[in-house]
């Protein structure tokens, strides 16, 4: 595990130790680390040009890779939903995928999306 990793997951642990935090939140936090390490891991597969942008009012995160348009948005229960749009001006579909429980099942969904999308 990398030092980034072991950093990520113990920003996660001690914000989930706070007493007052909702499930939401913790999720949020997760996903601002996620968001800050993306830029780094989309340009070593590159995946360019991309824009990693997190909303975090709304608690979503957008990757925008050009023909594709990823959000990530935190539910209530702090999983994390999926869904990506191919961009087309004559059809528009936005396409859901299932549920995260965390940042390490959410990983594989997105590649997965990069792969075949991006």
């Amino acid at each position: 595990m990398s030092l980034r990793e072991h950093y990520r997951r113990e920003l996660g642990k001690a914000e989930a130790a706070k007493p007052d935090s909702s499930p939401r939140d913790v999720a949020l936090v997760k996903l601002r680390a996620f968001a800050g390490a993306l830029p780094n891991e989309l340009e070593a597969m590159g995946v360019t040009p991309f824009e990693v942008e997190l909303f975090e009012d709304e608690h979503e995160l957008r990757l925008d890779t050009g023909p594709c348009m990823i959000i990530v948005r935190i539910t209530e229960a702090g999983g994390f939903r999926t869904a990506y749009e191919i961009k087309s001006p004559d059809d528009y579909a936005e396409t859901e995928e299932p549920e995260a429980a965390s940042i390490a099942e959410l990983e594989p969904i997105i590649a997965r999306i990069l792969a075949g999308r991006a």
